[in-house]
């Protein structure tokens, strides 16, 4: 369903929320086309198939992700760089 609607609408980014992953399920599992291969995910700490999130961004998107903020659980923080914003 999400790559339908990534044909449609050209997304940059796309965030899952209640992504249901665990460390069974592999990045290359849950790959798509044209976003990054490294997938950001944060998964439920149980390692159970509950909650968790995760975010695909385009492979050439200026982004970078920041764990040593990333204070609770099932979060991620990232900063997208544009010229001179971030």
């Amino acid at each position: 369903m999400i790559q339908t609607y990534d044909a449609v609408y050209k997304y940059d980014i796309i965030a899952v929320s209640e992504s249901m992953l665990d460390s069974t399920i592999k990045n290359d599992d849950i790959f798509i086309e044209g976003f990054g291969k490294d997938i950001y995910r944060s998964d439920h700490p149980s390692n159970t198939k509950i909650g968790g999130v995760c975010l695909y961004y385009r492979d050439k998107l200026p982004i970078k992700r920041w764990t040593d903020l990333e204070l609770l659980q099932e979060m991620i923080v990232s900063e997208i760089s544009l010229s001179r914003k971030k």
